[in-house]
């Protein structure tokens, strides 16, 4: 099996492992190769279409295909090496790492070894979602993969069930007027977690404080 010598080995080709290699070759590393499963770099950043990125560190709000862009034009001007479409099925602790591409399996034996793997979204099944029919529940981050990189609809009507928010309400108020701000919404078939908060403090204001209660308003 072919084994190829290098300085560093920087697996993951997101924002985080594009700024180490970088990092590496201007640090003196000579040989620097970064290893993406994908088809291209710039990892997450490719489906975030919106604006926003590099207001702190360039002055200007970019796109995240536009941000990940500079990085991956730096990696390019600093001589890294970049392999696409390549797996890592292996890392020893002699820093050996065992690789599979189109061209076959090889292995790259390292000084260091950086990762830089980022996260990955947990599963239907890991999070909770109840039943057995699958079909049509989507993850956050699959849904903008669809969407933004492969130019496919996920379905007309959709309901987002933002369940760190909803945490987020549940551990912050009252039990009480949780519940019932929840059931009330519920009457009024309204589902937004922004409109449920202030429907959970008009019912704290009321009960808690003592304050003259106010007609709600479902569109409000």
């Amino acid at each position: 099996m072919r084994t190829e010598e290098v300085d560093v080995a920087v697996i993951g080709g997101g924002p985080s492992g594009l700024a180490a290699a970088v990092a590496a070759r201007r640090a003196g590393a000579e040989r620097v190769v970064l290893i993406e499963r994908g088809e291209q770099l710039g990892g997450i950043l490719n489906q975030c279409i919106h604006d926003g990125f590099g207001t702190k560190n360039m002055g200007k709000a970019l796109t995240g295909p536009e941000y990940a862009q500079i990085y991956i034009d730096q990696a390019s001007a600093a001589g890294v090496a970049c392999y696409l479409n390549t797996m890592v099925l292996n890392l020893s602790p002699e820093r050996e790492l065992t690789v599979c591409s189109r061209e076959g399996v090889r292995r790259i034996r390292a000084k260091s070894v950086v990762l830089c793997m980022g996260c990955r979204e947990r599963t239907r099944g890991a999070i909770g979602i109840p039943g057995y029919r699958p079909a049509g529940v989507f993850t956050a981050g699959v849904v903008q993969y669809y969407m933004n990189m492969r130019n496919l609809a996920v379905g007309r009507k959709v309901v987002v069930l933002a369940l760190r928010q909803l945490w987020r309400l549940l551990k912050e108020y009252p039990r009480d007027p949780f519940l019932a701000a929840v059931g009330e919404a519920a009457q009024y078939g309204l589902y937004d977690l922004d409109r449920l908060e202030r429907m959970i403090l008009r019912r704290i204001a009321r009960d808690y404080f003592l304050l003259a209660e106010t007609e709600f308003d479902p569109h409000d």
